[in-house]
């Protein structure tokens, strides 16, 4: 994202260009605080529930001046094509509107009472699944953290391989966790239902990430928040506040892969269901070589 940044910098200024981020971060205020640190003064949305269902970051969108998705960008290279191209068909946006919960709840009770004769994983079971989840969704965004888990919770009775149910509720325990309101066993909770979603969908790279953050050190692919420190550090240095985090970092958090000793103990097949895409076009060749020490033991070097 900063490199986008800087490289569009004169678009945005010229008024050619307009940007808006979307992260899939837990924790806006953390988001916020790079933003700041950064100077990126456009947008930023946050999307913790995963509602667009992205599975891998980032992704950069060209959006026309209708709403039209024209492209999806790997480099700002392809901007130029984009702006000198057709802005595409002119499109009457749907409006804007917070949903009625009350009344969503209402049709919810309502369709389970219809259905309350179909087995759990039948036909109408998994609308009623859908439902449920769309309730969550409502809830998490526009109610409480606790009525999304409720609604969350009937969408997998309802569907047991709901993925984005199990993880949306594991995102609902972890917002209620950092809240006034929460209950103990909140953060268990949000982690064991990151681990279902997962387990049904392993190749989601945002889902593997909300584990690995609060996970052990030697699983984190690189430090997730060593730069909170740096980038706390030089907006003051610029005469500014930092952004507070609504949720400080866990100690879990704050470790990186450097020292200590790893105990690793015998796993299983890590993907025995055979759920992960397998490349097998051998993009990648690996060549393994033994090199053997030049030096004897007791030879003068």
């Amino acid at each position: 994202m900063p490199g986008w940044h800087r490289r569009t910098e004169e678009l945005r200024e010229s008024g050619t260009l307009n940007t808006i981020g979307i992260v899939e971060e837990q924790h806006p205020a953390r988001a916020r605080l790079f933003h700041q640190w950064q100077e990126m003064e456009w947008p930023l949305l946050v999307d913790a529930q995963n509602l667009l269902g992205v599975t891998v970051v980032p992704i950069h969108l060209l959006v026309d001046r209708h709403g039209v998705i024209q492209a999806i960008a790997r480099d700002p290279d392809q901007l130029a094509g984009f702006l000198a191209g057709d802005v595409g068909s002119p499109q009457e946006p749907p409006p804007a509107r917070i949903p009625d919960l009350a009344a969503m709840r209402e049709r919810l009770s309502a369709m389970e009472a219809e259905g309350s004769g179909e087995g759990r994983g039948g036909g109408n079971a998994r609308i009623l699944a859908r439902a449920s989840r769309d309730v969550g969704d409502a809830e998490g965004l526009w109610g409480t953290a606790t009525a999304a888990i409720d609604a969350y919770r009937r969408a997998i009775h309802f569907d047991a391989t709901d993925a984005r149910a199990h993880f949306r509720l594991g995102v609902a325990h972890l917002a209620r966790d950092s809240r006034s309101d929460r209950e103990a066993g909140d953060f268990a909770a949000a982690m064991a239902s990151f681990s279902r979603a997962l387990r049904l969908d392993p190749s989601n790279y945002i889902w593997r990430r909300r584990i690995q953050q609060y996970g052990p050190r030697l699983e984190k692919p690189y430090p997730f928040y060593d730069w909170v420190a740096t980038a706390s550090a030089e907006v003051r240095a610029r005469g500014e506040t930092p952004v507070p985090l609504d949720a400080p970092l866990t100690e879990s958090e704050r470790v990186d892969q450097k020292g200590g000793a790893a105990s690793v103990a015998a796993i299983e097949h890590p993907d025995r269901d055979g759920k992960l895409p397998r490349d097998v076009d051998r993009f990648v060749r690996i060549e393994g070589a033994f090199v053997p020490a030049q030096v004897s033991e007791g030879d003068t070097v």
